[in-house]
């Protein structure tokens, strides 16, 4: 039997195929010699790589601080929502700092910068670029807290996100068109070029500047003038007012005014005046004891033939510092105050009662303040129907001239003497432009927590000699935030439920010690608090002739 061959394998052919390539080049590469006996040194073995770590790029904010020109060799502090310090760095010549923080830093960051000597400057960002420190972002940031940024809390900056920090710069931006400042100019991380004249943001900081007095920011131009107010977390208020002030061409009268020399409590100074020249210091009145007064004038002109002293006349007097009217002299139908009777005369020359008069205080141009008597010139400006006083003339003591300063040095001064009350008819807070511009109850709002405490004077307290401005008010205030007297639970058309929360109040008021804090660091004492309840005082306010009936009765007839 014959075998076949065998077929070769696929290895076989491979290793003969490579033999038969490799020899030839082993012998020709060891010169030719077949015989030579090669050797072959063994491969090194290859080292493992090792993994190259990448290097982190740390976390930096950018920061840009000017007041227009640029903050230098300042430091800089960043705190980021825990209010935790998550960096430190200092200007450069231009104001610039590049901050390392934290890797653990998170938005919002609040950024202080400190100049020597300044005040501190804040700034509050969502962004870690580009990031402005001025006097406005102090502003945006003081209103986003609510509070001075040096004294917010976690919760207050933690709060803040993309949309609240964007109305609060378009706000602004509002707030200070009159200014040039476009509608959606970013104050916080917005281009800024320190000292330019070409950069608008740098030219801004240029022109103005920011005044904190309190919770009461003003941002004023060159010239004092203020532009925008805001107080507490409010929102940006425009004056209306413009970078440069225009030029002011002052009347006789107003060179007059601001020349008038300032009277003292042994020397007064005394000023004749028009209703229409004085400008309020306080936004709201008591309408109800307006409404005592025009109620008690209206009832007796209807029997004015029989009353000896007609009200209105014996206030007029009084008001001029000259006593009481003569009896039967004003006693003539038809008469009004800025035309009485040809008969109407006064006990004494003006100025003879001086504590008698009410205070006014000069401010810039020649403007007059009125300080103490709202409610007795606005009875004067509504009475007689309401329309024909309004250039009455009257007689004032001149406490103060300040109309050498400047709007806001003016108002600075007015609010550290309190010369001036910021609140509203319900005790809101506003700032100095919110004021009116005119007295009478057109004008002025509502606070009926004032009337109130006027129906207690002498059964809860009693009016002291040089009494403070606005004494009334800081009682009111006080009864309102006890709160003693909840006037929403009484009806104020209804004489017996007037009448309760008018004893309320007076005992609540005669009850505490002389040293309590009534409202703004003024005491009990100093407020006329005289630590006895007189129940007749309140009697005649319900009497066929007493105050809270002729009040009730006008109300009443407004009505109708």
């Amino acid at each position: 039997m014959r075998l076949k061959p065998s077929m070769p394998t696929l290895t076989a052919i491979a290793l003969r195929v490579g033999v038969a390539i490799t020899l030839p080049w082993l012998v020709s590469a060891c010169g030719g010699s077949s015989d030579a006996k090669e050797t072959i040194a063994p491969v090194a073995p290859i080292a493992p790589i090792t993994p190259v770590t990448p290097v982190a790029t740390p976390r930096t904010v950018t920061v840009v601080a000017a007041t227009g020109k640029a903050i230098a060799a300042s430091a800089v502090t960043v705190q980021d929502a825990s209010l935790t310090i998550v960096g430190n760095g200092s200007t450069d010549a231009d104001g610039k700092a590049v901050v390392q923080i934290a890797d653990s830093a998170r938005a919002p960051f609040l950024l202080t910068v400190k100049p020597a000597g300044s005040e501190a400057l804040y700034t509050v960002s969502l962004k870690e670029s580009a990031v402005n420190i001025t006097p406005l972002t102090s502003v945006i940031a003081m209103q986003l807290l609510g509070t001075a940024p040096g004294v917010a809390t976690v919760a207050q900056l933690a709060a803040i996100d993309a949309d609240k920090l964007a109305g609060a710069q378009s706000q602004l931006a509002a707030a200070l068109a009159a200014a040039g400042v476009g509608a959606g100019y970013d104050f916080v991380n917005g281009a800024l070029v320190p000292g330019s004249s070409q950069d608008s943001g740098g030219k801004l900081l240029d022109q103005v500047s920011v005044k904190v007095n309190g919770v009461d920011i003003d941002i004023v131009n060159a010239s004092g003038s203020i532009l925008a107010q805001i107080t507490g977390a409010s929102a940006p208020r425009a004056t209306g007012k413009s970078l440069v002030d225009p030029a002011v061409i002052l009347t006789t009268r107003q060179q007059a005014l601001m020349a008038t020399k300032a009277g003292s409590a042994t020397a007064p100074a005394f000023l004749e005046v028009a209703l229409d020249e004085l400008l309020p210091t306080q936004s709201a009145i008591g309408y109800d004891q307006v409404y005592y007064k025009l109620g008690r004038y209206s009832a007796e002109e209807a029997i004015v033939t029989k009353t000896n002293k007609p009200k209105k006349y014996a206030e007029l007097c009084e008001a001029n510092g000259q006593d009481d009217v003569v009896t039967k002299t004003a006693n003539v139908a038809g008469g009004t105050l800025i035309k009485p009777p040809v008969t109407f005369a006064c006990k004494s020359p003006v100025g003879t009662k001086p504590g008698d008069m009410k205070t006014v205080v000069i401010g810039p141009q020649g403007k007059l303040y009125l300080t103490d008597g709202h409610h007795t010139f606005s009875a004067f400006w509504d009475a007689d129907g309401g329309a024909v006083n309004h250039q009455l003339k009257v007689w004032v003591k001149v406490t103060d001239n300040l109309s050498h300063l400047s709007e806001v040095e003016f108002w600075s001064q007015m609010k550290a003497s309190k010369k001036v009350w910021l609140k509203d008819g319900a005790n809101k807070a506003i700032v100095t432009g919110q004021l009116p511009q005119q007295i009478g109850l057109a004008s002025l709002g509502n606070d009926p927590y004032r009337a109130l405490v006027y129906f207690t004077r002498d059964a809860g307290y009693i009016v002291p000699d040089n009494s403070t401005e606005f004494l009334e008010f800081y009682w009111a205030d006080w009864l309102r935030n006890k709160p003693v007297v909840d006037l929403a639970n009484y009806d104020l058309l209804d004489t017996a439920s007037y009448s309760a929360a008018i004893l309320k109040a007076s005992q609540a008021m005669v009850a505490i010690p002389s040293s309590e804090v009534v409202s703004s660091g003024v005491t009990a004492a100093t407020l006329g608090w005289s630590g006895v309840f007189n129940a007749g005082a309140l009697d005649d306010l319900v009497t066929p002739t007493g105050k809270l009936t002729y009040s009730i009765a006008y109300k009443k007839s407004l009505a109708k």
